[in-house]
């Protein structure tokens, strides 16, 4: 060894250089339900296949029942499959809110008449008319100015409150009204044109699979919509960070009145009720 390798080595300077570990700081990981924020990269530990599957349930308890008992039994099979259904979304804390009581009880009043009536025309006819029904009013609101998606945009996604009072966001909220207006007439008439054509369960079966595809078109327009003007709208974050924000909101305190609130300015930690004094 050296002489000036040796003096190096022996310097306590340099032996607590030669010490010292690096070490990279730990990642910082939230669970918000079903989705993972790691060092402020989102991910969803649910699969498209889970979501398929629970929207299948009613269906196929359906076209099962109906082969077996008949329509009564296989209409109370679907309400039950549908109810059940909606529970689970909300037990795992997804974001259905206030309306999920209303949605669970028109399910359940229809399943009722459908039971009582016996009647295939009628209990389709009602869903079919409850469509055409959702469209007026979705329309309607939006040609008056006050659209619906507006009142219903801070129960899926915190909106700030530059967002709230911006003339570009008023304007996206009618658009994506309009859209989903435009959807429900759609479905709707797809479903006259099915069931005229078709068997109970030939009509419920093809009308699952044709509404796949419509389904996942009209939310890529609506997402497209929100992402292009609003990020016209100076110092506003993606919108993925608002869903996300609010989706937290509702898995931590889904036991709180917050829970069904909408967020409205703020973010996401300002939201949250604090402890007194």
């Amino acid at each position: 060894m050296s002489l000036s390798t040796y003096l190096s080595v022996a310097n306590p300077k340099n032996r607590r250089k030669r010490n010292v570990v690096h070490r990279e700081p730990a990642a910082e990981t939230r669970r918000y339900g079903d989705v993972v924020i790691q060092n402020g990269r989102a991910s969803s530990s649910a699969t498209p296949s889970q979501f398929s599957l629970q929207s299948a349930v009613p269906v196929l308890a359906f076209l099962a029942v109906n082969r077996i008992a008949g329509l009564r039994w296989a209409v109370l099979a679907a309400t039950l499959g549908s109810v059940g259904v909606a529970v689970d979304r909300r037990r795992r804390g997804q974001p259905l809110g206030k309306f999920m009581p209303v949605v669970t009880a028109a399910v359940v009043i229809r399943g009722v008449i459908g039971i009582a009536t016996g009647s295939e025309t009628v209990y389709f006819g009602l869903g079919i008319a409850t469509k055409y029904l959702i469209a007026a009013v979705l329309l309607g609101s939006a040609v008056i100015g006050v659209p619906l998606a507006e009142r219903g945009a801070p129960f899926v996604m915190r909106i700030p409150q530059e967002i709230a009072e911006h003339r570009l966001f008023r304007s996206t909220m009618a658009i994506i009204t309009a859209i989903a207006g435009l959807y429900y007439v759609t479905s709707a008439s797809f479903d006259i044109w099915l069931f005229r054509r078709n068997s109970v369960e030939g009509f419920v079966l093809l009308r699952f699979f044709a509404n796949w595809p419509l389904s996942a078109v009209t939310l890529l327009a609506i997402l497209i919509v929100l992402q292009v003007r609003l990020q016209k709208i100076p110092g506003i974050p993606p919108v993925a960070t608002l869903v996300e924000e609010r989706r937290s909101l509702v898995t931590n305190d889904h036991d709180s009145p917050a829970t069904d609130s909408p967020v409205v300015g703020g973010s996401a930690a300002d939201t949250k009720p604090q402890a007194d004094d």
